[in-house]
């Protein structure tokens, strides 16, 4: 924060930009590292490629797509799914 101010003119130290921050209820939020969550090296069957990114279908309930994020959240990760037909 105190490289960002003194871009802006101000002199200040870190444990000057310390205290402001403690004074205003402002903390530091690190960024967590990217944890890879898909184990890619494995002897399971993988299902064909049917579509490969085709989606325009002459009628409905004849391709269904689907995907899933995590969202974290003050009470834990929240699984969110959509399936489109």
């Amino acid at each position: 924060m105190d490289v960002e101010l003194e871009k802006h003119g101000y002199k200040v130290s870190r444990p000057r930009t310390a205290r402001m921050m403690k004074a205003l209820g402002v903390v530091a939020r690190r960024r967590r590292k990217f944890k890879n969550t898909t184990n890619s090296n494995h002897n399971y069957p993988i299902s064909p490629n049917l579509l490969n990114q085709d989606f325009s279908v002459k009628r409905r309930n004849q391709v269904w797509v689907s995907d899933i994020t995590y969202i974290e959240t003050t009470k834990g990760w929240v699984y969110l799914t959509v399936v489109i037909d």
